[in-house]
C-alpha cells in the first residue's frame, strides 16, 4: 500500500496502521466507491423527477390557460346570446311598428 497514492478519505497513516489490514481497507474503498456511485444515481434520479415536475408543472399552465379560454368562450357566447335577444326584441318592436303604421291613414 505504501506504493499506492492513498485515499482522500483515508489519510496514509491510517493506511499504514499495523492493525488496519489491507483486506479492511479495500472493503471499505469498495463500500465508499459504491455509496458515491449510489449518491450519483440519486443525484441523476433527483434530476429527472425535478425534470418531470417541471415538465407537469408546464402542462398545468397550459391547461389553466386552456381552462381560462374556454371560461372566455362560454362568457362570450353568453353575452352573444344576450344581444341576439335584445336585437330580436327590437326586431319584434320595429314589426310592431311598422304594423301600427300600416293601418294608420296617410
Amino acid at each position: 500500500m505504501l506504493g499506492k497514492p492513498a485515499s482522500r478519505t483515508f489519510p496514509e497513516c491510517v493506511l499504514r496502521t499495523p492493525w488496519h489490514g489491507t483486506r479492511d481497507v479495500q472493503e471499505l474503498l469498495l463500500k465508499e466507491a459504491l455509496a458515491k456511485e449510489e449518491l450519483r444515481q440519486l443525484h441523476m434520479a433527483a434530476n429527472a423527477k425535478r425534470t418531470e415536475l417541471t415538465e407537469i408543472q408546464n402542462v398545468n399552465v397550459v391547461i389553466n390557460e386552456r381552462a381560462r379560454a374556454i371560461e372566455e368562450a362560454r362568457e362570450l357566447e353568453a353575452a352573444l346570446r344576450a344581444k341576439r335577444q335584445e336585437i330580436a326584441k327590437y326586431d319584434e318592436e320595429i314589426a310592431e311598428y311598422r304594423t301600427l303604421k300600416a293601418l294608420l291613414p296617410d
